[in-house]
């Protein structure tokens, strides 16, 4: 694989990265009960830790430059490696 395409990888691991960590500390701010709840009543913004990776996450997802970025990332480099079907690069997943 190229530079380009290990760049590629390296960015939506760190997207799928963000994600995770994004949410966790959301949950353990908020607590699990609001995880699992349907989100209609309006919080306070998070805070601390947990705001500062819900920022991270957002600017990630606005500048990545894909609508969805891990996803159709993993498209592009598996279409781009020559795998099977472009979807099977990291981790199978319908697109």
């Amino acid at each position: 694989m190229t530079f380009e395409l290990y760049a590629l990888a390296a960015a939506v691991i760190l997207g799928i990265a963000q994600i995770v960590l994004a949410s966790h500390s959301a949950s353990l701010q908020r607590g699990y009960g609001w995880t699992a709840s349907d989100r209609a009543a309006s919080l306070p913004p998070l805070t601390g830790l947990a705001g500062r990776l819900a920022r991270v996450h957002s600017n990630y997802i606005e500048t990545f430059g894909f609508s969805r970025p891990p996803w159709s990332s993993r498209r592009l480099l598996g279409c781009m490696t020559g795998a099977a079907n472009g979807g099977q690069a990291f981790i199978s997943a319908p697109v």
